[in-house]
């Protein structure tokens, strides 16, 4: 059987530090099990007119080696629209250009 699942987990930084501990451990267990995941986050350094965040993308490849499978890690950064996103590779906006 062969199938997908995806889920939605959201963390706030504001909550208490009890419940970050769970949200954070929830997050490794899913991170763990899965063979593609996507994070994504507003920029850290605050409002940007032409950049309103980034995106990580992580893929667990099937590996035969013995180190187990190997983790690809892409960083986008992306711009929001009215009807859909722009992504692009991270300093590469006509905004830093």
């Amino acid at each position: 059987m062969q199938g997908n699942m995806v889920m939605l987990v959201r963390s706030n930084e504001e909550e208490d530090e009890g419940d970050e501990e769970s949200s954070e451990w929830l997050l490794k267990a899913l991170t763990h099990q899965c063979s593609l995941a996507l994070r994504v986050q507003g920029l850290t350094t605050g409002y940007c007119r032409d950049i309103h965040g980034e995106m990580e993308v992580f893929r667990r490849g099937q590996s035969s080696c013995v180190k187990g499978p190997q983790t690809q890690r892409k960083l986008f950064q992306y711009k929001v629209h009215d009807k859909g996103a722009s992504f692009f590779a991270r300093g590469t906006s006509s905004a830093v250009l």
